[in-house]
C-alpha cells in the first residue's frame, strides 16, 4: 500500500511549539498598545475586473508503480477580496468538498480505479475561470461599509500552527530581540508597515528544504515567499492583528525552461493580507522586489491567483485524514504496490486572458 502527495512547494515541517498562555497574554497587551493610537481613516480601492482562464495539466508517470486506485485533490481557487471564482472543474470528475480546518477551504477531489493503462501513469486536468481586481490601500473613507470578521474568521486568522508558530517560546524571544512588538504611539497600520519592512530586509533564498516555520525564518534570516510571509503573519497575530497567507500562483503561463535559484519554477508564489476593522483585508507581499523593503505594502495587482489561505490543509484521503501544505497544484494519493522510484510529473500551467 502506497501514499504520496505531489506538492509544488515541498516543505519539511519542524517541531514548533504550540499555544502558550503567556504568548496569548502578550498578544492582548500588544493589541491594547495599538488601540491607544487611532488608525488613520483609510480604505481599499478596487481596480477594474480582469478575467482569466486557467488550465493546469498534470501527467504522472511512475514506471515502477502498480496502482489500483488514484485519488486527486486540488485546493481552491479561493473566494477572497480581489478574486471571484466563476468556474472550477477537475478531470477525472472532481466532487466539491471542504478541508477539515477552521477555514473550511474549498477542494475538488476525484478518484480513479486504475485499469491496465493507469497502473503506471495518470493524467489530471484542472480548469478554472476567475475574475481578478487590483487592491490598493488609500487615504480617506471608502464608499461602502466593511463587514467585520465573524468570530470564526477572526479566530482562524489569529491561530497558531506548526508554521505560523507565534505562540512558541523561540518565536516570542525573537520578537523581543528584533524589537517587533508594538510601541507606544504606534497605530496598527504603522506597526504592520514596520513589520513588513523588517522582514523584507531579510535574505531571500529558495530551496525545497528551506525552513518556512516563522520562528526559524526570524532566527536564520533566510527564506522564500512562503517563509517570509509566515514570519509577517505570525508577527501580526502575536500583536492581536488577524492575518493570513495567500497561497497560489502568478496569473501568467509557466515557461518549462524557467528556473528559480537553479530549480524548476512554475509561477508559484505566496502573498499575505491582514485585517483591520473599518478597512478590511489589506494586501502585502513579503518577497517581491526585496531590494526595496518599503514596497508592496497595501498593494496587490490583478496578476495573482489565490488557491487557498494559510499553508496547512486537512484532507480526507484514501488513507484517512492527512495534512497537505502549500497546495499550489495537484496532490495525489495512490493505493497499490510497487514504488515511486523514477517517477516523473510533467506539469503545464497555462493562463489566458478573457477578451
Amino acid at each position: 500500500m502506497l501514499t504520496t502527495a505531489l506538492r509544488a512547494f515541498p516543505l519539511l515541517l519542524l517541531a514548533c511549539c504550540l499555544p502558550a498562555a503567556d504568548a496569548q497574554q502578550r498578544a492582548l497587551d500588544a493589541a491594547q498598545v495599538l488601540t491607544r493610537t487611532p488608525t488613520p481613516m483609510m480604505h481599499i480601492a478596487l481596480g477594474d475586473v480582469q478575467a482569466v482562464d486557467v488550465r493546469l495539466h498534470s501527467d504522472i508517470h511512475a514506471p515502477r508503480l502498480e496502482a489500483k486506485r488514484w485519488q486527486f485533490v486540488v485546493a481552491g481557487p479561493a473566494t477572497v477580496p480581489g478574486q471571484r471564482v466563476l468556474s472550477s472543474e477537475l478531470i477525472p470528475k472532481g466532487k466539491p468538498a471542504s478541508d477539515r480546518s477552521a477555514w473550511k477551504r474549498p477542494l475538488l477531489i476525484s478518484e480513479l480505479d486504475a485499469g491496465k493503462r493507469q497502473q503506471q501513469k495518470a493524467t489530471s486536468i484542472w480548469t478554472m475561470r476567475v475574475e481578478l481586481r487590483s487592491r490598493t490601500l488609500r487615504e480617506g473613507a471608502g464608499g461602502d461599509p466593511v463587514a467585520p470578521l465573524t468570530v470564526g474568521e477572526r479566530a482562524a486568522a489569529l491561530a497558531a500552527s506548526s508554521i505560523i508558530d507565534w505562540t512558541g517560546e523561540k518565536f516570542q524571544r525573537t520578537l523581543d530581540e528584533r524589537k517587533l512588538r508594538p510601541q507606544d504611539g504606534e497605530h496598527a497600520i504603522g506597526f504592520a508597515r514596520r513589520v513588513l519592512h523588517a522582514v523584507r530586509s531579510l535574505t531571500y533564498g529558495y530551496a525545497p528544504e528551506l525552513d518556512r516555520c516563522a520562528s526559524g525564518v526570524l532566527t536564520t534570516g533566510v527564506s522564500d515567499c512562503g517563509g517570509l510571509g509566515a514570519a509577517v503573519v505570525a508577527t501580526l497575530r502575536a500583536a492581536g492583528i488577524p492575518a493570513r497567507l495567500l497561497v497560489g500562483r502568478w496569473a501568467k503561463s509557466a515557461d518549462p525552461q524557467e528556473t528559480l535559484e537553479g530549480l524548476p519554477y512554475r509561477q508559484w508564489h505566496v502573498k499575505l493580507e491582514f485585517h483591520l476593522d473599518g478597512i478590511g483585508w489589506i494586501p502585502a507581499d513579503a518577497a517581491v522586489g526585496m531590494n526595496d523593503p518599503a514596497a508592496w505594502f497595501g498593494v496587490q495587482n490583478a496578476d495573482f491567483i489565490v488557491m487557498h489561505v494559510d499553508p496547512i490543509l486537512k484532507i480526507d484521503t484514501l488513507f484517512g485524514e492527512r495534512e497537505l501544505t502549500w497546495a499550489q497544484g495537484l496532490a495525489f494519493w495512490v493505493k497499490g504496490g510497487g514504488d515511486f522510484e523514477q517517477m516523473v510529473v510533467d506539469e503545464q500551467w497555462v493562463v489566458t486572458p478573457v477578451k
